[in-house]
């Protein structure tokens, strides 16, 4: 993402309206994959790109790890994801998780671009890990569990979550960071879901018909347009809160189809 790049470099954070423009967008986009069963395995900043002139839309880019979860697939490797987005279960060297990978890195990109710099700058494995731990604190027996049953006589020192005020600055919004935290759980299945998210009231503004990004332009037209795909995963109380009644009624479409078993 050319933005988070530039701010990278300056230690600058993203206005307010474009970290929610970029999450939102990045969010419909794993919907779209996860609704497939596809896992992209390496969400980052270099591979969200965005172009400005067109109301800052945003593209995932860069499907070389990309993979389809199935039964009967051979195991999926740990060894995935670039490490400061890379999430704990693949650390404890899970083969079998799930398309939660790309929530926890989608949390991380979210944090890097409310922070201007990364949020777990691990070294190496190890010391990514425990990056993470200081600033959620210690995984429980059940957590780390969740993340690998192999991991059963594994334990940690008592290390206790930071307040998320002393990691951002005082502008950033408990908006932000109750949708963060939903991103970050140590049990992957506990983490939001890429839809659900975007229902989040963190997106309320851009649910607010004369919203505008924050140079004036106009937001991109199809930021309530949900695919065929999203619709399977999409209950009709899910597509009300998604979808502001504006949109709705200027752009009548399909009603959303029940949300999928499982």
């Amino acid at each position: 993402m050319d933005g988070c790049r530039s701010c990278r470099k300056q230690h600058q954070p993203m206005p307010r309206i474009v970290v929610q423009l970029y999450t939102y967008q990045a969010c419909r986009a794993l919907a779209h994959l996860h609704a497939s069963a596809v896992v992209h395995r390496d969400i980052k900043p270099q591979n969200l790109l965005v172009d400005a002139s067109r109301g800052h839309l945003l593209k995932l880019c860069d499907f070389g790890s990309a993979a389809r979860l199935s039964q009967g697939r051979p195991a999926l490797v740990a060894y995935i994801c670039s490490r400061y987005y890379r999430a704990p279960e693949l650390i404890f060297g899970a083969t079998n998780y799930s398309t939660a990978v790309d929530l926890w890195s989608m949390g991380c990109v979210l944090a890097e671009m409310l922070r201007g710099r990364p949020l777990f700058p691990g070294e190496n494995g190890v010391d990514q890990l425990v990056e993470i731990v200081k600033v959620l604190g210690s995984p429980s027996r059940r957590q780390v569990l969740a993340m690998n049953p192999q991991y059963f006589s594994f334990a940690f020192p008592t290390v206790a979550a930071c307040n998320w005020s002393t990691v951002f600055r005082k502008t950033v919004g408990p908006e932000f960071t109750t949708l963060l935290s939903e991103f970050l759980q140590y049990d992957p299945e506990t983490r939001i879901k890429p839809l659900e998210a975007c229902a989040h009231s963190c997106f309320d503004a851009l649910r607010d018909e004369r919203a505008r990004c924050s140079d004036g332009q106009p937001l991109p037209p199809d930021l309530f347009n949900l695919t065929q795909r999203e619709l399977r995963t999409c209950s009709a109380s899910l597509h009300d809160r998604l979808v502001p009644a504006w949109h709705a009624a200027r752009c009548p479409g399909s009603p959303p189809q029940p949300q999928a078993a499982g």
